[in-house]
């Protein structure tokens, strides 16, 4: 299996909490087992803030199209998604209707993909639909791929005050809610990728740039402007195991989008760039392959953002680290995939906001996402797929804000805001696949 196709599986999934792919007939449980498990470990932990998704997501199915048959596939996959949860106080609630087509050649790829939603929250009702993803693949030798793609502007295109807050009040890194790709703009890009042998393991190496038009008028809005990123992986064999690590970056050169009277700007991007690193294991569990497993780590860590506290977040951006394992255990023609995946993010910064203002703050989340989801294969080219899971975890932080005496007029003042809450979830879907 091409390290090129793993590494965009593994690094730019965009797929949901607990979002349980149907797989082709000509797929093996053990390669079910590793796209179910990409898809849940990236987006339920959400190592990304709010639209670093949109930023970097992809497809978790990328790594096994060229194993088909190289005769034309289609499938089309639709899916019902409910989500709610309750941090402190605030109770939301986000219902997602799914949409993806997709339709292959022996070196060629097509996608589609949309997902309209409702959203509740903070006394707010938010009625849209996250960015429209189109894109085509061309692959060549050994996996090597290049990619262009677009998405559509996200409705709403940007987001009011109402609606930040809304959203502001669940959105942390740990949890996963498609809501947090609202407010944003059109994209388009382009990625390559390339592949080596390098002795017993392959080396896998990629690119990429990505341009979003500067958006006009004065509400908010998540802009990344333009967008280099590369990364590099090693992927290899350890008896029937396969192992692969990975490492990435990204940079967004854009600014803030100031407007008159508002030093802070519009613009609900935090600015700067990303580091990733990730380390991942999947095999079988019984000597015949039919049970597999999945286990991995990954680590991120943002750079250069200067705007970490942003008011779509609960709070600031920060290091996020975590882990998580899915099985893959096959119940006669059904398969029956439960996951769990650990995630924590942190961050913490000291910063003169001007000569005579500081301000100070430590925060932190964590959450625990457990799911399950079962496989139910109808006739040959229908798969129908229920699935639930559970979200526990808590969001603190203190935050400080002094300002310095001034001799002779007033001494210097202090102000300390603390947050504590506890994290509640839940979801549950229901997806139909169709493989033609």
């Amino acid at each position: 299996m091409s390290v090129a196709c793993a590494l965009l599986g593994l690094f730019l999934a965009s797929a949901v909490e607990g979002r349980a792919q149907g797989a082709p007939d000509s797929l093996s449980r053990r390669d079910s087992a590793a796209i179910r498990a990409r898809v849940r470990s990236d987006s339920a932990a959400r190592v990304r803030a709010v639209a670093d998704s949109i930023l970097l997501e992809d497809d978790p199915d990328d790594e096994i199209v060229l194993d088909a048959p190289p005769a034309t596939k289609q499938s089309i996959t639709m899916q019902s998604l409910n989500r709610g949860y309750l941090i402190g106080s605030n109770n939301i609630s986000e219902n997602v209707g799914l949409f993806t087509y997709r339709w292959s050649g022996p070196d060629w790829r097509v996608l589609l993909s949309g997902s309209p939603l409702r959203y509740s929250g903070n006394g707010t009702t938010i009625t849209g639909l996250p960015p429209v993803t189109g894109r085509v693949d061309w692959t060549f030798a050994k996996g090597d791929t290049l990619r262009v793609y677009g998405r559509s502007a996200s409705v709403p295109a940007t987001l009011d005050s109402m609606q930040l807050a809304a959203i502001g009040a669940v959105s942390v890194s740990t949890l996963d809610l498609e809501s947090f790709s609202l407010g944003t703009p059109t994209m388009l890009g382009t990625r390559a990728v390339v592949t080596f042998d390098v002795g017993d393991v392959q080396l896998g190496l990629h690119g990429g740039l990505e341009y979003q038009p500067r958006p006009n008028g004065t509400a908010r809005v998540y802009w990344t402007g333009s967008t280099v990123l590369g990364g590099a992986s090693l992927s290899g064999l350890v008896s029937d195991v396969r192992w692969t690590g990975a490492l990435d970056v990204s940079h967004s050169s854009a600014d803030s989008l100031p407007i008159a009277g508002d030093s802070v700007g519009r613009n609900l991007f935090q600015g700067g760039g990303t580091f990733n690193a990730s380390l991942q294991f999947d095999g079988p569990l019984t000597a015949d392959g039919e049970a597999s497993g999945v286990i991995g780590a990954w680590y991120q860590r943002p750079f250069g953002n200067d705007r970490p506290d942003q008011p779509n977040r609960l709070l600031p951006v920060g290091d996020t680290y975590g882990a998580f394992v899915s099985l893959d255990l096959p119940i006669g023609k059904l398969t029956f995939s439960p996951s769990v995946t650990v995630a924590r993010e942190s961050a913490s910064d000291d910063a003169a906001v001007t000569r005579l203002l500081k301000y100070q703050y430590d925060a932190a989340s964590w959450a625990v996402n457990t799911g399950a989801s079962l496989t139910i294969p109808l006739g040959k080219h229908f798969d129908l797929t229920p699935e639930f899971g559970a979200t526990f975890g808590g969001a603190s932080a203190r935050f400080t804000a002094t300002t310095s005496p001034i001799p002779g007029r007033r001494p210097g003042r202090s102000s300390t805001t603390d947050l504590s809450a506890g994290i509640r979830g839940w979801w549950a879907g229901l997806e139909l696949t169709i493989n033609f």
